[in-house]
C-alpha cells in the first residue's frame, strides 16, 4: 500500500507542476510477479510500482549575437536597441546598461 500511495502522490505533485504539460496523461503501473518454489509448495510474490509522468516543459529564451572584431558576443538584449530609450540616441554599453540609476 506504502509503494502506490507513493505513487500516487508522485503524480499528484507532477499534476500540480506548472512546468508539465496539463494535457498530458499520467499513469501508474502496478507490476506482480510470482515465482513458485522448486517443490511447489508456495513461492515468492513481488509488487513493482512504476509511474509515468509528465516531463518538464522547455522554457524559450531569446539572445543576440554582435560580431566584435574576431569575437562574437551573446546579448540577452539586442544591441541596436540598447540606447533607445536612454535619452542622448547614443547605444549604452553593455556595462552601462546594467547598472542601476
Amino acid at each position: 500500500m506504502e509503494l502506490f500511495q507513493s505513487a500516487l502522490a508522485q503524480v499528484n505533485n507532477n499534476i500540480k507542476d506548472p512546468n508539465t504539460s496539463a494535457g498530458k496523461k499520467r499513469k501508474i503501473i502496478l507490476s506482480f510477479e510470482f515465482a513458485p518454489s522448486l517443490d511447489r509448495s508456495g513461492g515468492t510474490a513481488t509488487v513493482k510500482v512504476d509511474t509515468k509522468l509528465s516531463s518538464h516543459q522547455g522554457v524559450d529564451g531569446s539572445f543576440y549575437l554582435l560580431k566584435n572584431g574576431p569575437t562574437i558576443e551573446a546579448f540577452t538584449q539586442d544591441h541596436r536597441q540598447m540606447g533607445m530609450f536612454d535619452g542622448n540616441g547614443e547605444a549604452e554599453s553593455v556595462e552601462d546598461a546594467s547598472k542601476v540609476n
